[in-house]
């Protein structure tokens, strides 16, 4: 078999309604329907070992040969269709990003947190040597940004000593910060700005009132205090989160507006009720609102279509998480509820570990492939599914909460069905 012949991408999957055939590439999310004829030709063609042009040597009409053309060429641009050389290449391990976790100790006690982060006081487990040598492992998987999370990392002293060691590593990973910005000061501002990519702040509340419910006293004010001080030092990508409590439209309007003002990226995220927020589950319930906007926008179908993506969870095979005890998880969200997936210390070798991990659906008797539409153990009958469930921990989450999702499952069929299957017939 030739390096130019064709066949499907790793990350190809398929949907099939009657005559017609959605083909997705499961880790950017992009997707394109054609005829299911011309999904039978490609098999062959495919099962011939042909390369792409021995393939439309197959077509004598020349239209036939120029719509052919436009439909490999459409499902090589979307990452589905690719040849065995490529194919190899994406067999190889590497890291689009890594969650890490420095500490679990933190400086404020939010009454939201799933890491139930503990106080200032103790010894972290990993040590300054520890945390340079997972680097390195992580180095060598050729990853691409290290997402630095807590409780809050600012609060170990060797914090900016692990931003330089990064960036001696490997000056082209991209570090992200998440901190609560409250230890961001005059003395060490300037080397965040320089060694890190972008900032994102948790505040969860748009003025004092809504802040201190969740993060306590004086916080809405220093945090404000923050933003504005790694922007006069030139970090100009800094995101600002709220966690979302009910469905309140009025709040999240309110929130936004602060984003804007301030001149940064705002994040809406929705709340689990697990560690600390578990814990705190009938304070955090009292304080849920539902509010709904005065009026609908309508969206048009075609702009519809365009913002439509599949489920492009990498969690486990090209994300993965590691917590302040050097543990594993496929993602940050579900360090709570399920079992790690291995430990960075103990592995001689990450990339074979991670290579070991390209077919795995083997973790905590599938506890986080179950809800992973791609692995067909959700929705299995389903010709929406990809589209349908986008995150398996927002999921399991869901269905956690709402044991009969049928109305979930009616409203997003009646919204999904026209816009991913539309016509029963549609060119490329």
């Amino acid at each position: 078999m030739g390096k130019d012949t064709l066949c499907f991408s790793k990350t190809a999957k398929f949907l099939f309604d009657e005559g017609q055939v959605v083909a997705v590439n499961r880790f950017s999310g992009k997707w394109m329907r054609f005829s299911r004829e011309c999904y039978e030709y490609l098999l062959k063609g495919i099962d011939a070992g042909l390369s792409a042009d021995g393939f439309l040597e197959c077509f004598m009409d020349e239209n036939d040969k120029a719509y052919i053309q436009k439909l490999i060429d459409g499902l090589q641009r979307i990452g589905v269709v690719t040849d065995v050389a490529q194919r190899e290449r994406e067999e190889e391990p590497y890291l689009e990003s890594v969650q890490f976790s420095l500490t679990n100790r933190c400086n404020l006690q939010c009454k939201h947190c799933i890491a139930s982060a503990t106080g200032m006081a103790g010894e972290d487990p990993l040590s300054t040597d520890d945390i340079k040598a997972i680097i390195d492992k992580l180095v060598s998987c050729r990853v691409k940004t290290i997402i630095l999370s807590g409780g809050e990392p600012l609060v170990r002293k060797d914090f900016l000593e692990i931003l330089r060691y990064i960036k001696k590593a490997d000056k082209k990973i991209e570090i992200s910060l998440m901190t609560n910005a409250l230890l961001i000061t005059e003395s060490n501002v300037r080397e965040i700005v320089d060694c890190v990519e972008d900032v994102d702040i948790s505040l969860d509340g748009y003025d004092e009132e809504t802040c201190r419910r969740i993060r306590g006293k004086n916080v809405y004010g220093r945090v404000l205090k923050s933003i504005e001080l790694l922007q006069k030092n030139g970090m100009s990508k800094i995101a600002l989160s709220m966690v979302s409590l009910g469905n309140d439209v009025e709040s999240d309007r309110k929130f936004n507006e602060l984003c804007k003002r301030l001149n940064v990226t705002p994040m809406i995220r929705r709340l689990s009720y697990m560690g600390r927020a578990k814990e705190n589950e009938g304070y955090l319930r009292s304080l849920e609102k539902n509010t709904q906007l005065t009026e609908m926008a309508e969206i048009p179908a075609e702009k519809a279509r365009s913002a439509t993506k599949a489920c492009s969870c990498k969690a486990g095979i090209r994300v993965i998480n590691i917590d302040e005890c050097g543990d594993i998880y496929p993602c940050n969200t579900f360090t709570a509820c399920m079992k790690k997936i291995g430990n960075v210390i103990e592995i001689d070798s990450l990339y074979d570990f991670l290579k070991g991990r390209m077919n795995s659906t083997d973790d905590n008797e599938m506890s986080f492939f179950k809800f992973n539409p791609y692995y067909e153990e959700i929705c299995k009958e389903c010709n929406l599914r990809y589209f349908c469930w986008t995150c398996p921990y927002a999921t399991m989450d869901y269905l956690n909460e709402n044991a009969d999702y049928s109305r979930y499952c009616e409203g997003m069929k009646a919204f999904l069905t026209p816009i991913i299957w539309g016509e029963k017939y549609e060119r490329v």
